[in-house]
């Protein structure tokens, strides 16, 4: 997972139970914008191993229902689910490895799968 993918912008998906304010946008994206060229989706992880991959890409929008050629990037931070379920300890914080990240994108559809360590992302295939 190496390649890099230019993304001026992109729109901030959130999990419902996320909580705070948004993420930085990591490179390469340079901004979270309503209108972004692409999508950051942030997720909530609470399994290990091939159930978080099945954890992550249910939270990945549907490739079909996105325009063919949009690059959709899964943020190694997870969600945060607020002060007091962190205080409770039943969310760590970890980053979410690029492995279970590229795999979900994969599992999901998505082509031309890459990442750093803040993001992975993965190109909507032509329809």
């Amino acid at each position: 997972m190496s390649r890099a993918v230019p993304a001026a912008s992109a729109r901030l998906q959130r999990p419902a139970s996320a909580s705070g304010a948004p993420p930085a946008a990591p490179a390469p994206i340079a901004e979270w914008r309503d209108d972004g060229d692409a999508i950051g989706v942030e997720v909530a992880v609470s399994s290990t191993g091939m159930e978080a991959v099945a954890d992550v890409a249910r939270q990945l929008p549907d490739p079909s229902s996105i325009a063919a050629g949009t690059v959709v990037f899964v943020l190694a931070e997870p969600a945060s689910r607020g002060t007091l379920a962190r205080l409770l300890g039943r969310i760590r914080r970890d980053a979410i490895p690029s492995s279970i990240r590229g795999s979900a994108l994969a599992v999901r559809g998505y082509v031309d799968i890459g990442g750093n360590e803040d993001a992975a992302w993965g190109i909507v295939p032509p329809k």
